[in-house]
């Protein structure tokens, strides 16, 4: 291990990933070419770089009791596997991680580093309680479906494409401890440049879950999502400032459950109205994304548009690559 001070007592470590976030969120990336073992003795050759590595858990899902294989690969290179049964409905992986990790800073106060495998926002509290404990945090995760709240809650930031082409985090100035001169911040995410327009039709049934993804895509920086509930004023025509919004969108997030494609509850106006936008919009682009929440049909005039599974693990990572497409698009 390189330390700052050959005399410095060695860091304790302690690996955490997230192995479906950061799994699908590598898909269609450079970061893909690895295979789950090799991704995951990437992290782990990483984490003995910084110092002795304590900890190391990998937390994944199950479906309809199959096994995963991404997770047994991370088994087999000393990763203690965690899975969390996921048969439809919303994962609570990210809660899982956020628990355990949070029983590791109390019953581990020897441990001084930590390392985040994931680029979800929803462990951004975790991160904060990392910080308060006085441990460095650092944060691997893809480039571009890590949230920038997160990032600006880590000390570090390493992109997963970079720890896998053999990139490490110097380990000086971990070891100088929290008072070290901080690396450069990792350049802003392309989806930044230009903010991305993105209005929600839904389902006034399925109005918690929508509330729930508008808040997270909200906190994500150069996403302007719009959600009627939150961004309508009163005394404003409500039908005209729909077509407004639909029609000054980059993109346009269908939200579809059982409720949505039942007739008295789809909200028909609004998807016609997606749908002749996008007839002036460019052949090929990704105006129109349908995003399940559940696991329901896709409507007959959506099927020519690929959906986004949000209740899978990982399902949040696609649509957000999905975005940054959109996004790259409109520079």
């Amino acid at each position: 291990m390189t330390t700052a001070n050959k005399n410095a007592e060695p860091l304790n470590v302690a690996l955490i990933v997230d192995v479906d976030n950061i799994w699908i969120g590598a898909s269609g990336t450079v970061s893909q070419r690895a295979s789950p073992v090799q991704m995951a003795r990437t992290l782990q050759d990483f984490a003995k770089g910084i110092g002795t590595v304590n900890v190391a858990r990998a937390y994944g899902t199950t479906y309809h009791k199959k096994p995963n294989k991404v997770m047994q690969s991370f088994a087999s290179e000393s990763f203690e596997a965690i899975t969390v049964a996921n048969t439809g409905g919303k994962s609570s992986i990210d809660l899982k991680i956020s628990l355990d990790t949070q029983e590791l800073l109390f019953t581990s106060p020897s441990v001084g580093v930590y390392i985040l495998a994931s680029g979800d926002s929803d462990i951004s509290v975790l991160a904060e309680a990392i910080g308060r404990k006085g441990a460095v945090l650092i944060l691997v995760a893809p480039r571009l479906v890590t949230s920038t709240t997160l990032i600006a809650r880590a000390d570090f930031f390493v992109s997963l494409e970079d720890c896998l082409s053999g990139a490490r985090l110097e380990a000086a100035l971990v070891a100088a401890g929290r008072n070290a001169k901080r690396p450069t911040a990792p350049p802003p995410l392309p989806i930044a440049r230009r903010s991305l327009k993105v209005f929600l039709c839904y389902s006034r049934k399925d109005e918690e879950k929508v509330r729930e993804l508008y808040g997270r895509l909200k906190g994500e920086q150069g996403i302007q999502p719009w959600l009627d509930k939150e961004d309508l004023l009163g005394g404003q025509n409500w039908a005209f400032e729909i077509e407004r919004a639909v029609e000054g969108s980059h993109a346009v997030i269908v939200c579809l459950s059982k409720h949505a494609i039942d007739r008295a509850g789809f909200v028909h106006k609004e998807i016609k109205i997606a749908l002749d936008a996008a007839d002036y919009r460019p052949e090929g682009t990704a105006f129109i994304i349908p995003v399940r929440l559940e696991m329901c049909e896709t409507p007959k005039r959506l099927a020519l548009f690929h959906s986004v599974d949000l209740f899978e693990a990982g399902g949040h990572a696609l649509l957000l690559r999905s975005l940054q497409r959109r996004a790259d698009a409109i520079q």
